[in-house]
């Protein structure tokens, strides 16, 4: 089943008809979910207890497994690499964690311009990869840390170009010549608007808008975008 979240706007990027990513969601109860709503009644007082205990049940109920939320996003990575020449290949980890789908419905609709840049931006084509396979490989994990959810990118390309950030920057006036900005602070940049290392725009990128779309969504749910990258040397 396509998300409901994943824009329809996306898809003919990948070569889906627009509409295929709507279908009624589907819940499904384990027994632990009905062991866990029988236990929070039991221990329930009284009828505003019970109210409050069956409606943080009900809400849980309702969360979806990530990857049922995502969309095509591997034939995304795949399709996106074929038409810049690369191949590309998109693995999702804990895709069966169980999230609630309207809290995070912004990130998820951004997730397409994230693989995009990824592929486009951060891995190298076959021939340029020196060692590694010849096939860039993309990693999307969601993560539970107890205290909140984790949506990790990662690629296994050259790193980012912080010096080429940096030039860009300058040219644009989003920073001064006198700035002395840290490699994270540089790192941010690529969510900067109109800011784009692409040699010039295509249908995939060079606009500098949608990584300003994911700083965005981001940040309408109050959550926060951490960038780690260490560049690598090209393969002599």
């Amino acid at each position: 089943m396509l998300a409901r979240f994943f824009p329809d706007s996306h898809l003919d990027v990948i070569g889906i008809a627009p509409g295929a990513a709507t279908a009624k969601p589907v819940y499904r109860v384990d027994g632990d979910q009905l062991a866990q709503l029988d236990a929070a009644l039991a221990s329930a007082t009284d009828l505003d207890s019970v109210r409050a205990a069956l409606r943080d049940r009900l809400d849980r109920l309702r969360w979806q497994p990530a990857a049922s939320l995502i969309g095509p996003l591997e034939v995304q990575a795949t399709n996106v690499g074929q038409r810049l020449g690369k191949l590309a290949v998109l693995r999702v980890v804990g895709g069966d964690l169980a999230v609630p789908p309207e809290e995070i419905a912004p990130i998820i609709a951004v997730l397409p311009h994230l693989v995009r840049n990824a592929v486009d931006h951060g891995l190298e084509e076959s021939g340029e990869r020196g060692a590694k396979s010849p096939e860039g490989t993309l990693v999307l994990e969601f993560k539970d840390t107890g205290t909140e959810w984790q949506i990790v990118l990662t690629d296994d390309g050259r790193g980012i170009d912080v010096e080429k950030l940096r030039a860009k920057a300058l040219a644009l006036g989003i920073l001064r010549p006198t700035d002395q900005p840290t490699h994270d602070e540089l790192c941010a940049l690529i969510f900067a608007s109109k800011l784009s290392t692409a040699d010039e725009v295509s249908e995939i990128s060079g606009r500098g808008e949608g990584m300003a779309a994911v700083a965005h969504a981001v940040a309408s749910i109050g959550a926060a975008i951490v960038v780690q990258s260490t560049r690598a040397s090209a393969p002599a």
